[in-house]
């Protein structure tokens, strides 16, 4: 998370019309911030998955030890 926010906050001060030389720089900032900002959108949501993911198989494996289990 922090280099995502050091990233996108650099690629915003790089895109500042003043900050920049040429067209070309601009455009290479903005895949830059892109770039990042789908980075962080795929990272985000592969985190997610995986804690769903394994939220679920501990429920199962859960259900399975209380089925197998005796309580007495």
């Amino acid at each position: 998370m922090c280099y995502m926010f050091s990233a996108l906050s650099a690629s915003s001060w790089l895109a500042n019309p003043v900050n920049r030389t040429s067209d070309a720089e601009f455009v290479t900032y903005m895949f830059f911030a892109v770039a990042n900002a789908a980075f962080l959108v795929i990272g985000i949501i592969t985190i997610l998955d995986i804690h769903f993911t394994m939220k679920r198989e501990y429920e199962k494996i859960k259900k399975k030890l209380d089925e197998t289990v005796p309580t007495d």
